[in-house]
C-alpha cells in the first residue's frame, strides 16, 4: 500500500534535510527513511527526475519499499539554475 509522508507507519524513523556536502548548496540535502532495521538493511537511493530543471526529494518517493525492509535516501541536487552541468551529476 503506497503511503504519503504524513501517513508513514509509526515504526519508520525519518531524518529530514541531512546535508551530504559540508558547507554545500541548500539543495544538497537528503531525507532518510528507516524501517525497522536489521544489521544489513539495504538502502535505496532515490533521485527524483525533472531534467535537472525542477523536482524535489519529496516527489514520488517509493514508500512501499519500506514494507519490503528497504531504507530509502531521497535526495535533492543542485538544479541547472543553481549550477552548470555536470554539477548535478557530481552531486
Amino acid at each position: 500500500m503506497p503511503y504519503s509522508v504524513d501517513a508513514l507507519p509509526a515504526s519508520v524513523v525519518v531524518h529530514r534535510d541531512l546535508a551530504y556536502v559540508s558547507s554545500g548548496h541548500p539543495r544538497q540535502v537528503l531525507d532518510l527513511y528507516l524501517p525497522d532495521l536489521s544489521p544489513a538493511t539495504p538502502l535505496i537511493i532515490w533521485i527524483h527526475g525533472g531534467a535537472f530543471r525542477m523536482g524535489s526529494k519529496e516527489d514520488r518517493v517509493p514508500f512501499e519499499m519500506l514494507e519490503q525492509g528497504y531504507a530509502i535516501a531521497s535526495l535533492n541536487y543542485r538544479l541547472s539554475q543553481h549550477a552548470l552541468f555536470p554539477a548535478q551529476i557530481e552531486d
